[in-house]
């Protein structure tokens, strides 16, 4: 997954199964602005492999704001996006 930032952010990017279960977290962390790169390994947050298939994911981000990180919330996110895991 390839994404831009403009500015420095709290960027959270969860994965989940078409249950809509949550299977892992890849980001809960501030970013700088600038573009950013990651691979799932293919695993869920407890380490252990998942079955092949489709996952959906979701970025969220919350601005700085008087000095404090607010909490990355629906509104601040992006819509639910889809993809494959091939083994």
């Amino acid at each position: 997954m390839v994404f831009g930032i403009g500015n420095s952010a709290w960027i959270v990017l969860r994965l989940y199964d078409m249950l809509g279960r949550e299977v892992k977290t890849l980001v809960n962390e501030r970013l700088q602005a600038g573009h950013c790169s990651l691979q799932w390994d293919g695993t869920n947050d407890a380490g252990q492999p998942v079955a092949r298939g489709v996952y959906l994911y979701r970025l969220s981000f919350s601005p700085l704001k008087g000095g404090l990180w607010e909490c990355p919330d629906p509104e601040r996110s992006f819509p639910l996006e889809q993809m494959v895991l091939l083994r």
